[in-house]
């Protein structure tokens, strides 16, 4: 299985939290998009050089804002992508949307271009945490939007939602997971609020302007997802994520099992199974090099002890956990003993358990998984 994601830098404004590369003017959006059809064309050979099938199950179109795009953007984008891939029939192909920026016209015009999946940028159904957030959508927006999506032939829908803000009462939180739970999505991405460093959050905190996330409260808000979500038929089958039976995000997926990818667009990250490579991060740079037919990315190698690193970072955030035979499959039967010896004291400490062939983190310690991944990785 191979993916596509396009990253797609434009915002109309920047979220307070977010750390991703974007940028809050569309004066480049004309360049942007000749520069991302002068990548696809310098990249219609990689999946023939990668471990994977030259065919794509996936797309995905991430940010950023791609709902920012109009439909002859897209149709350029996706015209682009046909006459230098193929994808399978029944391929994923997803879209990031604001509830702001949806209308009926626009989720028909992405049907027509063969788009199947949506994940809404919901975060909270509380204005107030909205505007903490800097969200530019109201609370109201969102419910609407889920129902225009449903009502416009989108079976496949996900919705993000943000816990551990300050103010956000644990009542409160449970309302908006039921809330979406029954709004018809079939998957659910929750994340933690984390300051991350130079985003406009933590100056605000820094300055004392706003309060912290409160951890203890993050913690109570996870467990109480968990709860809620499993008790209305969702499967918990990643740290964040959560969805109907068959609704797991595919592209997602393909990530967290170490399935090659092709990363587009300023930022993006590509990986093949034996390199990794992430673009340039300066849209006027990664745009400039495109059109001038020069990659725009750094490249490195994957060691085994980085891929050793990978498999641990990527398969301990699933249900499915790490298998001890795929270690020694795909690394060699040293690396296979490497982790069952850095397992043996995370095991005492009730940090992981280790079934048959299979080591995975308990649900009771999933909250705290960076950080038991962290313990079992190598370390030069």
């Amino acid at each position: 299985m191979s993916g596509i994601y396009i990253h797609v830098p434009f915002c109309t404004t920047k979220c307070n939290y977010c750390n991703f590369f974007s940028v809050t003017s569309l004066s480049r959006k004309a360049s942007f998009i000749d520069a991302l059809e002068a990548e696809i064309r310098m990249n219609n050979g990689f999946f023939n050089q990668s471990n994977g099938s030259a065919r794509v199950d996936t797309i995905y179109l991430g940010g950023g804002t791609p709902s920012l795009l109009s439909p002859e953007d897209l149709n350029r984008i996706f015209d682009s992508l046909a006459a230098n891939f193929s994808w399978n029939s029944d391929a994923e192909i997803t879209i990031e949307a604001n509830p702001d920026d949806v209308t009926p016209a626009l989720l028909n015009s992405w049907r027509l271009l063969g788009v199947n999946r949506l994940s809404i940028g919901i975060q909270s159904f509380r204005d107030e945490t909205l505007r903490y957030l800097s969200r530019r959508h109201s609370a109201g927006k969102s419910l609407t939007v889920v129902q225009m999506a449903l009502d416009s032939g989108f079976s496949n829908l996900s919705g993000d939602l943000i816990y551990g803000v300050p103010g956000l009462q644990d009542e409160a939180w449970i309302e908006d997971v039921e809330r979406l739970a029954g709004s018809g999505v079939s998957h659910i991405s929750a994340y933690a609020l984390t300051v991350e460093p130079r985003t406009a959050l933590e100056f605000q905190i820094r300055k004392g302007r706003t309060g912290a996330p409160d951890e203890e409260a993050a913690f109570r808000q996870y467990y109480l997802l968990r709860e809620k979500l499993i008790s209305s038929g969702f499967d918990h089958y990643e740290i964040s994520n959560f969805a109907l039976s068959g609704c797991e995000s595919r592209h997602n997926k393909a990530y967290w099992n170490g399935e090659p990818y092709l990363g587009l667009g300023p930022s993006a990250h590509s990986y093949n199974g034996t390199m990794r490579r992430w673009n340039s991060s300066l849209l006027q740079g990664w745009t400039d090099h495109s059109l001038s037919g020069i990659p725009a990315y750094t490249e490195e190698s994957i060691t085994p002890e980085k891929r050793y690193n990978e498999m641990v970072l990527t398969h301990l955030r699933t249900s499915r956990g790490l298998n001890l035979r795929e270690v020694e499959k795909s690394l060699g039967i040293h690396w296979r003993q490497y982790l069952e010896k850095m397992c043996h004291v995370s095991v005492k400490q009730g940090d992981v358990v280790v079934e048959g062939e299979t080591v995975y983190i308990p649900p009771r310690k999933l909250f705290i998984s960076d950080s038991i991944i962290s313990d079992l990785m190598y370390v030069d």
